[in-house]
C-alpha cells in the first residue's frame, strides 16, 4: 500500500500551533521495546516535529491529547484557538 499525500495547499500557518499535520504509521516489525506504531506531529509555522511511538493504535489518543495539551500551555493567550479535529 503507497502513500498519498495531501494536495498542495497555499494556506501557511501565522503562528505556533495553528496547524498541526499528523501522521499515524505502522512498523512492518515490532522494535526491541515492543513499539508497533508511531505517530509523528508536525507544527506547520515553526516545522517542529513530535515523534511518540505507541504499541497498540488505541494508544493514539491519549498521545495527541498530550501534544494538544503542550500546545495550550505553550500558547497560553492562544488556548481558544487550539482544538483537536
Amino acid at each position: 500500500m503507497t502513500n498519498k499525500s495531501f494536495p498542495v495547499s497555499e494556506k501557511r500557518a501565522t503562528e505556533p500551533f495553528e496547524l498541526i499535520h499528523s501522521d499515524l504509521k505502522s512498523f512492518p516489525v515490532e522494535s526491541y521495546q515492543e513499539y508497533k506504531y508511531s505517530i509523528v506531529f508536525y507544527d506547520d509555522y515553526t516545522s517542529h516535529v513530535w515523534t511518540i511511538d505507541l504499541r497498540t493504535k488505541d494508544a493514539a489518543p491519549p498521545a495527541t491529547k498530550t501534544i494538544y495539551r503542550y500546545g495550550r500551555d505553550k500558547t497560553p493567550d492562544e488556548s481558544s484557538k487550539l482544538e483537536i479535529r
